[in-house]
């Protein structure tokens, strides 16, 4: 598993990089043709297409940077599981922090992501404020 885990780190700073980039073409290239994308506050995106769409949003809401981190990978020669966490920037500022379990699937000689789900640990906005009646 420490071979594994030193690729998919590999593979996260490629994920890094294109971020960093604004390209949102190279993010999608590291998913599988039927991955499926799970962010908190949207819909599933399944396949490269959609996946690219949601990262061109991301990109073109600000956001410069990402860091990845991996806590924890295991599974098979062909499927891992990681656990991890990702610190989201704009500019030099944290704007969101999340956790994640990502399933890696070995396509040729290099792992692609295959399913990405995340949450936030920020605190949930307070609902809106209730109608007199």
């Amino acid at each position: 598993m420490a071979k594994a885990k030193t690729e998919i780190e590999a593979a996260n700073k490629m994920t890094m990089d294109a971020i960093a980039k604004g390209d949102s073409v190279g993010v999608a290239n590291m998913y599988t043709d039927d991955a499926k994308l799970m962010f908190t506050g949207m819909p599933a995106a399944s396949g490269k297409a959609a996946i690219q769409s949601v990262f061109g949003g991301i990109i073109k809401s600000g956001v410069t940077k990402i860091e990845l981190t991996t806590n924890e990978v295991w599974g098979t020669e062909d499927l891992l599981a990681e656990e991890g966490g990702v610190k989201i920037y704009v500019k030099d500022q944290v704007v969101g922090q999340e956790k994640f379990i990502v399933l890696w699937k070995k396509v040729g000689d290099q792992w692609k992501v295959f399913r990405d789900i995340s949450n936030s640990d920020m605190p949930a906005p307070p609902p809106p404020p209730m109608e007199k009646k």
